[in-house]
C-alpha cells in the first residue's frame, strides 16, 4: 500500500477488521487501526504461503475485546523472521479472547497484563523435532535457558502474562510440546477452570504434569483424542511406560507419583475415543485417580461399537464415588 492514509477518513462504525496478506508502512499500519475508533476485535492473517509474512510483529496500544493473529509463515523459507521479530502487544487489558497460531519466536517483547481475559486458543510450534530428548525423565540433567540448549525460541512472557487470568484455555498437541520445550518457567494458573488441549499421536504430553500442578482452581478438563507420543516425562498423568532407546538416561526408571489426586477436577470429556488397549489403561489410570470426579463425558469415533466400548468403561474401578460416565 503505497499511498498515504488520509486521516480525516476515518471509520466511526466499524467494529471488526481483517487483515490478511497485505503489505503496509508500519506507521500507516498503526494509523489504520487508530483509525477505528470504536474497534473490537481484530483479526490478523499471515499464511506466507508464496511471499514473506506482512505483519510487522506489533499490535498497537488500544481497547481491543478480541484478538485472532494466524502467523504459520513457512518453514525454513522464512526462519529468520522469527528471530528477527520481536513481538509485541499493547494494550491487552480489555481482551476478552484472543487466539495465537505462530512458531515460537526467539524473544517476546512488552506485553501488558491481560486482565479482562476469558478466553485463549494457541497454537504454538517448535521449529525443531525434539524425538532426540525423548529419553529424559525427572533425573535428567537440564542446561540452558528454558532447560535445553539448542531448542530455538522462548514463550515465557506470553504465557506469563496471560496466566493470572485465563479462565478457559485451549491447546494445540504442538503447544503441548513448544510450552514444554518453549518456556523458562510457569506462573501458577490462579483461575483457570477449564483447559482443552487436542492429542497427536506425534505429540507427546511431557508439559501436562508441569501444567496441572499449577492449576489450583482447574473443574473441567477437555480432551480430543486420548493416544499421543509417549516420552520420558509425561508419566504421572498417563500410564504409559518409555522404553529408553539410548542408555544415557541417568537413575534408570522411577516410581511414578501422580499429580491427578491432588487436582479438584469435576468434568472429564473425551472426544474421539475407539476403545483401544491404550485408551483404556488411559481411562482406568484417570478414574483410579481423580478423586473428585463428578462426570465422565465419552464421545466415541463414529465406526466403533458403542455397546462395547461402553461396556467396558462401565467396568472400571472409580476413585470417586459420585462420578457417573455419560456417552454423548
Amino acid at each position: 500500500m503505497d499511498e498515504k492514509i488520509n486521516e480525516d477518513r476515518f471509520f466511526p462504525s466499524l467494529k471488526s477488521l481483517y487483515l490478511g496478506d497485505i503489505v503496509i508502512d508500519e506507521r500507516y499500519y498503526f494509523k489504520l487501526i487508530l483509525m477505528c475508533p470504536v474497534l473490537e476485535e481484530l483479526f490478523i492473517r499471515n499464511d506466507g504461503v508464496s511471499h514473506p509474512p506482512s505483519w510487522i510483529g506489533r499490535v498497537p496500544s488500544y481497547p481491543l475485546k478480541r484478538l485472532v493473529i494466524d502467523y504459520l509463515v513457512r518453514v525454513p523459507e522464512y526462519k529468520h523472521v522469527y528471530s528477527e521479530i520481536e513481538v509485541r502487544i499493547g494494550g491487552p487489558e480489555n481482551l476478552v479472547y484472543f487466539e495465537f497460531s505462530s512458531y515460537v519466536h526467539a524473544y517476546y517483547g512488552s506485553f501488558g497484563d491481560m486482565e479482562s481475559l476469558v478466553e485463549a486458543r494457541l497454537d504454538l510450534r517448535l521449529l525443531e523435532s525434539t524425538t532426540r530428548f525423548d529419553d529424559d525423565t525427572d533425573t535428567g540433567e537440564w542446561n540452558g535457558v528454558n532447560g535445553f540448549d539448542d531448542i530455538f525460541g522462548n514463550a515465557t512472557i506470553l504465557i506469563w502474562r496471560m496466566a493470572s487470568y485465563v479462565k478457559i484455555l485451549h491447546l494445540s498437541p504442538y503447544s503441548l510440546e513448544a510450552l514444554h520445550f518453549g518456556c523458562e518457567f510457569f506462573c501458577e494458573f490462579h483461575n483457570l477452570a477449564t483447559l482443552s488441549f487436542e492429542s497427536d499421536k506425534d505429540k507427546s504430553w511431557q508439559v501436562l504434569p508441569r501444567l496441572l500442578r499449577i492449576t489450583p482452581k482447574l473443574q473441567n478438563l477437555v480432551i480430543k483424542g486420548l493416544l499421543h507420543r509417549v516420552t520420558g516425562r509425561c508419566g504421572d498423568v498417563c500410564p504409559c511406560y518409555h522404553r529408553p532407546i539410548h542408555k544415557r538416561v541417568i537413575g534408570g526408571r522411577k516410581p511414578k507419583v501422580s499429580c491427578l489426586p491432588s487436582l479438584p477436577l469435576k468434568v472429564l470429556e473425551i472426544s474421539g475415543y475407539g476403545g483401544t488397549c491404550r485408551e483404556i489403561k488411559q481411562m482406568r489410570h484417570f478414574l483410579g485417580k481423580l478423586q473428585c470426579l463428578q462426570l465422565v463425558k465419552i464421545g466415541v469415533q463414529p465406526e466403533s461399537d458403542c455397546n462395547k466400548l461402553r461396556s467396558n468403561l462401565m467396568r472400571l474401578p472409580r476413585l470417586s464415588s459420585n462420578c457417573i460416565i455419560q456417552f454423548i
